[in-house]
């Protein structure tokens, strides 16, 4: 722990639950532009090049760089490292969230309002169109929201492909083909089959994870607390294997999506909102804020 617990947990255990946007820890010196994931974990199939990652030092400042690299654990970045040297610090990316190309206005509120830092938006939708398909126009609502983003690539992207899934053969039509992390459950990611309602999960009450079918029906399971699927020892002959590219979220030879800003953001202000009035004695005060 990085803090003190300081009331703990009365001898008695407690669950904890890992950021689900973690990537791994790696001890990095200034100056370095690369980093290997400290538990050699296969950060190759969380991360790209092109992605941003949150590095921070031993005193707790944070950095962000884009990756240029990745090879099985090791990550090549930059700019640099600049702050002072960090041993096993967590590194962190961006949090996702996969929404409908068809998603409503509602939806696509309830799935942007999902990500940490976003606060309050409002959303409207258009379309479709021939050639554009839907629009969502977002309103971000809040002190803290798009305008506090400390680097353009760290805001709001929007991607229509994915490295975060896993391959599923051995079970038939159906259930075979690439599931893709779409949210975390009991602190572990939560698969679904594309154009499916097939889903993989993990059950703590029996400590499994289960495959199951759209209907909810368990097709083939693994008893395992691993954080992620374990890739082998399923029921039912079924077969994991790691992702190996990007594989399209979004089909159709003309598949496209774009995040444009159409208004940049404008800092909050309450100047001359306030003001004050001297009242004679006896009368009542009566204080209105409006937002």
């Amino acid at each position: 722990l990085a803090e003190y617990h300081s009331k703990g947990t009365k001898n008695g255990a407690s669950l904890g639950y890992r950021m689900n946007n973690y990537v791994g820890s790696a001890t990095i010196s200034p100056g370095d532009n690369f980093f290997v994931e400290s538990n050699g974990r296969h950060v190759d199939q969380i991360l790209r090049a092109g992605d941003t990652i949150q590095l921070r030092d031993s005193n707790g400042r944070s950095q962000y760089v884009t990756v240029s690299a990745v090879d099985v654990s090791k990550v090549t970045f930059s700019p640099p490292f600049e702050s002072e040297i960090a041993t096993r610090t967590p590194v962190y990316t961006k949090q996702k969230v996969v929404v409908s190309a068809k998603a409503s206005s509602t939806e696509m509120k309830t799935a942007l309002e999902s990500l940490p830092g976003v606060g309050f938006v409002s959303v409207s939708r258009e379309g479709p169109k021939d050639s554009e398909g839907f629009t969502w126009f977002i309103t971000f609502q809040s002190t803290m929201g798009m305008s506090a983003c400390s680097m353009q690539s760290w805001c709001l992207t929007s991607n229509i492909d994915t490295i975060q899934y896993v391959k599923v053969s051995g079970l038939g039509q159906g259930y075979d083909g690439n599931y893709v992390q779409t949210s975390f459950t009991d602190g572990r990611p939560r698969y679904v089959l594309l154009w499916s309602s097939g889903f993989i999960s993990y059950d703590s009450s029996t400590s499994e994870w289960r495959l199951h079918s759209s209907s909810g029906s368990v097709i083939s399971s693994v008893n395992s607390s691993d954080a992620t699927p374990p890739f082998s020892g399923w029921t039912n002959s079924a077969s994991l294997s790691p992702a190996v590219d990007a594989i399209p979220m979004l089909s159709g030879s003309n598949a496209i999506s774009d995040v444009s800003i159409i208004h940049v953001a404008v800092e909050q202000s309450y100047d001359d909102v306030v003001f004050s009035a001297d009242l004679e004695t006896g009368q009542s005060e009566v204080q209105e804020v409006r937002i």
